[in-house]
C-alpha cells in the first residue's frame, strides 16, 4: 500500500492506498506521512492528514494546525476527522476555528468531530459554549451541554422544543428538538412532585406539552408523568387537548396508561 501510495498512479488510486493504511501505526510510516502531506494533489494530502490520528503526540498537532489552513477544504475537513479518531482534547481548540471555517463541509465535519468528544472536558465545554449563540449549530451543541447538566439550559432547551429548532448544518441522528425533549423530560421526571406541582416549572412542562406529533409514545408518557405526580387535573387538560389535536387515535393509548400508568415511567 505504501508503495501505491508513493508511485505513479493517479491521485484517487494513491489517496485511497493511504487510507487503507490507516491504524497500521507502523513508526516507519511516518517519515511518508510528511512527504505525502506535501504533495500538489489535495486527495492526497487529505488521505495523509487522516493518517496523522495514528500518531498523536508533539509532532502532529503543530502540523495539523498548519493543515487547518490548507487552501483546500477537503484537506482542512479532514484535520477535523483526524482528531475525532484520534480523541484528543487538547485540539478542542483547532475544532472551534474550524467551526468558523468558510466551507460548509468543513463546518460540518468539525461539528460532528465536536460532538464525538465528551463536554466534561473543560476545553470542549469551552468552545461548546463559545458556539451557542450561532443558529448553524443550534441546538446540536446545546443539547451536547444539556445532557451533562439540564439544569442551566432549561429555557433554550423550553425554546428549541416550542420552535422546533434544527441546525442549518446537517447532520444524521436524532431529530435535535426531539433530542432536547427528551433531555427537558429527563429533568422534570428527576424533580420532586411537590416541586412539580407547586408552579414553579410549569414554564418548562408547558413546553414539555409541544412535543408535536413524532409519534404516540412521547405524549402518552407525558400523560403517565402527570398522572404518577398526582397532577390528575393537568392530565385531564393535556390528554383533551392532544387528543383534539393529533390525527392519530392518542385517547387508544392514554386508555392504556389508565389501565396501568407505571408501565409507562420512563427510566
Amino acid at each position: 500500500m505504501e508503495s501505491i501510495g508513493s508511485a505513479k498512479h493517479s491521485a484517487e488510486t494513491r489517496a485511497l492506498a493511504i487510507r487503507a493504511l490507516g491504524l497500521v501505526r507502523e513508526p516507519a510510516l511516518r517519515q511518508s506521512i510528511d512527504r505525502w502531506l506535501g504533495d500538489t494533489e489535495p486527495v492526497v494530502r487529505a488521505s495523509a492528514t487522516v493518517l496523522l490520528a495514528d500518531y498523536p503526540g508533539p509532532a502532529t498537532d503543530p502540523q495539523l494546525t498548519v493543515l487547518a489552513g490548507d487552501n483546500e477544504p477537503v484537506v482542512r475537513a479532514c484535520v477535523a476527522l483526524a482528531i475525532c479518531y484520534s480523541q484528543r482534547n487538547e485540539l478542542a481548540g483547532l475544532l472551534g476555528r474550524l467551526l468558523a471555517d468558510k466551507g460548509a463541509e468543513v463546518r460540518r465535519v468539525a461539528t460532528m468531530s465536536l460532538l464525538s468528544f465528551s463536554p466534561r472536558n473543560e476545553a470542549v465545554e469551552r468552545v461548546l459554549r463559545a458556539n451557542l449563540g450561532n443558529v448553524e449549530f443550534q441546538p446540536l451543541f446545546l443539547n451536547a451541554l444539556a445532557r451533562e447538566n439540564a439544569e442551566p439550559y432549561l429555557a433554550d432547551l423550553a425554546k428549541v422544543v416550542e420552535q422546533k429548532t434544527n441546525p442549518l448544518i446537517s447532520v444524521s441522528g436524532q431529530i435535535p428538538a426531539l433530542m432536547a425533549w427528551e433531555i427537558l423530560f429527563k429533568y422534570l421526571q428527576a424533580q420532586p412532585a411537590i416541586t412539580l406541582r407547586s408552579g414553579k416549572l410549569d414554564r418548562y412542562l408547558d413546553a414539555l406539552e409541544q412535543v408535536g406529533d413524532y409519534s404516540s409514545s412521547q405524549p402518552r408518557d407525558v400523560y403517565a408523568f402527570y398522572i404518577l405526580s398526582d397532577m390528575t387535573d393537568r392530565a385531564k387538560k393535556f390528554r383533551e387537548r392532544a387528543t383534539k389535536a393529533s390525527p392519530h387515535d392518542l385517547d387508544y393509548f392514554f386508555k392504556l396508561v389508565d389501565q396501568n400508568p407505571t408501565h409507562y415511567l420512563r427510566k
